[in-house]
C-alpha cells in the first residue's frame, strides 16, 4: 500500500491552466529538452496537466504548498522542489494507476544531460484520479544511474513501445518514500502526519479560503 494524495481543487486548476499554456502554438519550444516517452508530449493537454499533477502531489505529501515552491513558468528546470539544503527531488510520473516502471526523459538522457542535473532523488507518484495519486517510492540520483534498465527490455514487455533507449526502473526497486525523513533529517511534524493521513484536508481548506477571498468561488 502505498501514501495516498488527494489533490485540493486549486492544484487542479492550476494544472490545468498550466497544460493550457504549454500546449498553445509555439510554447512547447520553451521545454524541448522535457520531452519524455511521447514524442508528442510537450503538445499534449493530458500529458502537461498529470506532469504538473504529479508534482503537485508529491509537493503535498511533503506538505509544502505547490503555488509556492514549483515551477510554473514552463522554463527547464534542474529539480522539481527543495526539502533541504542536500534533498531536490524530481518528481516522475505515470496517468497508468498500474504503472510498474519509473522512466526518465530519454531526450535529456541522450543528450548528456542527467549528470548535470541538480536533482538528489526521483519520486515516482501514479494515477490518472485528481483524488488518488499514489507515491510509489523513491530512488537517489546516483543509483538510478548505477541500476537503469534500457527500452525495450525484454523482463517488462510494456516498454516495447517506449523509445529504445529510455532508462528506467521497475517500481519494485523503489525506496518506501517515508526513508527519506529518515536520509536527510526532515521534520516529521505532527502537522505534517495528520495533514497526509487526512488526505491534504488542511491544504484543500486553505486553498478554498483563498479561493473565496480572490472570489474565485
Amino acid at each position: 500500500m502505498y501514501p495516498i494524495i488527494r489533490l485540493p481543487l486549486i492544484d487542479v486548476l492550476d494544472s490545468g491552466l498550466y497544460a493550457n499554456r504549454q500546449t498553445k502554438p509555439g510554447a512547447w519550444s520553451r521545454r524541448s529538452l522535457e520531452l519524455s516517452l511521447n514524442p508528442d508530449s510537450a503538445t499534449n493537454w493530458l500529458v502537461q496537466f498529470w506532469a504538473k499533477a504529479h508534482e503537485c502531489a508529491g509537493a503535498r505529501y511533503f506538505a509544502l504548498i505547490p503555488r509556492d515552491v514549483i515551477n510554473w513558468l514552463g522554463q527547464p528546470d534542474k529539480h522539481d522542489f527543495q526539502l533541504a539544503p542536500t534533498c531536490r527531488p524530481d518528481i516522475k510520473g505515470s496517468p497508468n494507476p498500474r504503472a510498474q516502471a519509473m522512466p526518465y526523459s530519454v531526450k535529456r538522457w541522450k543528450e548528456g544531460l542527467y549528470p548535470a542535473s541538480e536533482f538528489t532523488d526521483l519520486i515516482f507518484v501514479r494515477g490518472n484520479d485528481t483524488r488518488h495519486q499514489e507515491i510509489c517510492g523513491y530512488m537517489s540520483k546516483q543509483e538510478f544511474a548505477r541500476r537503469r534498465l534500457l527500452s525495450p527490455h525484454p523482463e517488462y514487455p510494456f516498454t516495447q513501445n517506449w523509445e529504445a533507449g529510455t532508462p528506467f526502473v521497475p517500481i519494485t526497486w523503489l525506496h518506501p518514500i517515508e526513508e527519506l525523513f529518515n536520509k536527510y533529517g526532515l521534520p516529521k511534524t505532527r502537522r505534517w502526519v495528520n495533514e497526509v493521513c487526512a488526505g491534504g484536508l488542511w491544504a484543500t481548506e486553505r486553498a478554498w479560503a483563498d479561493m473565496k477571498k480572490r472570489g474565485v468561488v
